[in-house]
């Protein structure tokens, strides 16, 4: 009984009394009930005659642009192919801040070397790539989304001069709720996230987890403003140990081979001189490396 989706005004059928669901992706098997009623329901006051038709839109002609995306869900796989006249294919999910999810792009035929790129609703790019996976296969990995929304993945290939063009594809794409329900997001050995620091938001969580004996790198660069980067460590028990506000170069803040006291859930905090009094802003860069594994 639960409502999937409803209209009063089919939105190809302007200055008409229709209404249509169009592009619907029915994402589990099952039966589904069609409710067909007048503006108000039982409180409404029209009525009249209709007629009532359901039509399953061919699988090739979804996902050719940005507005006819192809809906997905976690633990979803889907097939598809690109050519010369369809270079790119759109997927879309919704999801929440701090969800942590995988997209695989795994080659099925033809010698494309493949790119999976990852949109948000604004349609800017947020990561992509191209060789993160076996051979010409990419992988977005472990990538903690910074927002609750719709996002999109777009499946196409390379640039690459003389690089095959036509091929087919297989997507899946998995996601799972952060360790903090999106309070904070998650970060990994080898990542690197973006955010701004400014009176609005004086600082930006993160958390990760280490071992006993992990030599890590944390370094946290201005990107743009006159922003005098601050970066702070904690323990699961939001413990103080370790800081930097000038160990880069030119206001960065920087803490080199730092050796993990346990194994935790450690808490960064990318934020800025003297945090909430603080006068500076402006666009950073937050890089987390392992140097050498205390495992």
């Amino acid at each position: 009984g639960l409502v999937l989706v409803t209209n009063d005004d089919d939105p190809l059928a302007e200055g008409t009394l229709d209404a249509g669901i169009r592009g619907y992706t029915v994402l589990s098997s099952g039966v589904y009930l069609i409710v067909a009623t007048r503006f108000g329901d039982r409180a409404g006051d029209t009525e009249g005659s209709y007629a009532l038709s359901v039509e399953q839109t061919p699988p090739d002609e979804l996902g050719t642009s940005l507005e006819t995306a192809r809906l997905m869900d976690y633990g979803m796989t889907v097939e598809g192919e690109i050519d010369q006249d369809v270079p790119v294919r759109y997927y879309r999910f919704n999801a929440r801040r701090g969800d942590v999810i995988t997209a695989m792009l795994s080659l099925r035929s033809g010698g494309v070397d493949l790119l999976l790129r990852l949109l948000d609703e604004h349609q800017n790019e947020v990561v992509q790539d191209d060789d993160g996976g076996d051979g010409t296969n990419a992988r977005i990995a472990a990538y903690t989304l910074p927002a609750s929304g719709t996002y999109y993945l777009l499946a196409t290939h390379t640039a690459k001069p003389g690089g095959a063009r036509v091929g087919g594809f297989s997507l899946q794409l998995s996601g799972r709720a952060g360790v903090v329900g999106g309070r904070a997001l998650e970060i990994v050995y080898g990542a690197t996230v973006s955010g701004i620091i400014d009176n609005t938001t004086s600082s930006e969580e993160y958390v990760f987890f280490g071992q006993q004996g992990d030599v890590i790198r944390i370094s946290m660069e201005r990107a743009s403003g006159d922003l005098d980067a601050l970066v702070t460590l904690y323990d699961s028990e939001r413990k103080q140990i370790m800081f930097d506000d000038d160990g880069g170069n030119d206001q960065d803040a920087l803490i080199q081979q730092f050796i993990l006291p346990r194994d935790d859930m450690y808490i960064l905090v990318a934020s800025r001189f003297d945090r909430d009094t603080g006068t500076t802003s402006g666009a950073y860069i937050l890089t987390l490396d392992m140097i050498r594994s205390g495992g």
